[in-house]
């Protein structure tokens, strides 16, 4: 993309930060800037992040398409991130330039309504306030401020920024410790089951609150795996971050080995919060007949021990048992049941439920 140089720019200093004030076309906005910086592609990071209704609802209101009999106007401002910009204080011109992603900067507030208007009327000129010299972090931080106070959003893209909020690089030894926040934490479990292309979980956690069908919420997955390592009593707070990682990734890929056709199945039922919490629940039971009769938590080893329980269903276990955090216990301690009978009939477990 070519240099984008606006003229009759105001430069404002509040608190040691420049802002620009200029006027832009929704077009020009549409094409330059960003909604996310998860995504790689623009286009993506528009439609995953923004709530295609109310880009909608925007857009036939600048349309006259309202019942008020007022002229159709968006006198609010869009707030972006500039990245890379020189000012010319004789001109009262700004050039903004591209970063090393190729864009020109983040749409920190103002992402309905300049796609809106994108939507009815490309050429449509909008009120841009840039914000000058903000690191990641703090765009974050001003991200979460300002749309906390107006709609609100997805739970998950709220800890999906929380790495970015964090004061300390998160690096191995961070992960490791007891400094980082158990939250950050999980979240950075599930970006790397997410992100990593031989995990069992890959691509199926919601990082955005998208809300899909077949994906677990960023949100759901955080709630499930914090009593595991939390730094009080967490089941596996004494092994490392990568350990953490693997004995969820292993038990998982478990699961898929054993109940590979419901896993791939449409609409992804095992993903569904009842029988995926329920599932996570049960690890902590599965941790300790695997590790009591192998020695080990291995795929294989986990596998073997599932195929025990005889259930034919995992989808079926979950009929009738309503939705909710009791749903999953429900689920839990049906699925466990079934699997601690089994054993106690060959003699490996003596213990009654």
């Amino acid at each position: 993309m070519n240099n984008l140089t606006v003229g009759n720019c105001i430069k404002i200093k509040q608190n040691d930060l420049n802002l620009y004030v200029f006027k832009l076309t929704a077009e020009e906005i549409h094409n330059n800037f960003v909604v996310s910086r998860r995504c790689i592609d623009k286009e993506e990071g528009y439609q995953r992040i923004l709530k295609d209704s109310k880009v909608k609802n925007i857009s036939n209101y600048l349309n006259g398409k309202n019942d008020e009999d007022y002229p159709s106007i968006l006198p609010n401002s869009i707030l972006i991130a500039l990245d890379k910009i020189k000012y010319d204080e004789k001109t009262d011109s700004l050039t903004i330039f591209n970063n090393e992603e190729d864009y020109k900067g983040l749409i920190i507030d103002g992402q309905h309504r300049s796609e809106g208007a994108y939507l009815n009327n490309s050429s449509f000129p909008l009120i841009v306030i840039g914000v000058e010299g903000l690191e990641p972090k703090y765009q974050a931080r001003l991200f979460i401020t300002v749309n906390d106070t107006q709609t609100a959003l997805p739970k998950s893209l709220y800890r999906d920024l929380f790495s970015l909020i964090s004061d300390e690089e998160i690096d191995e030894s961070l992960l490791n410790g007891e400094d980082l926040e158990v939250d950050i934490k999980a979240t950075e479990i599930a970006k790397e089951l997410n992100s990593d292309k031989e995990s069992s979980l890959y691509q199926i956690i919601d990082l955005t609150g998208e809300r899909q069908v077949g994906h677990v919420s960023l949100m759901e997955f955080i709630r499930n795996v914090k009593p595991y390592i939390n730094y009080d009593n967490g089941k596996f707070k004494e092994f490392s971050y990568r350990q953490q990682v693997k004995i969820i990734d292993n038990y998982f890929q478990a699961i898929y080995n054993t109940y590979k056709e419901e896993w791939n199945k449409d609409k992804k039922p095992l993903f569904k919060t009842t029988i995926f919490g329920g599932l996570f629940k049960s690890l902590d039971d599965i941790w300790d007949i695997v590790t009591r009769e192998e020695s080990n938590f291995k795929v294989d080893k986990i596998k073997n021990v599932l195929k025990k329980a005889s259930i034919d269903s995992l989808e079926a276990l979950a009929l009738n048992m309503g939705g909710g955090f009791k749903a999953q216990d429900n689920y839990h301690k049906k699925f466990i049941k079934l699997l601690k009978d089994q054993l106690k009939k060959e003699g490996q477990v003596s213990i009654e439920l």
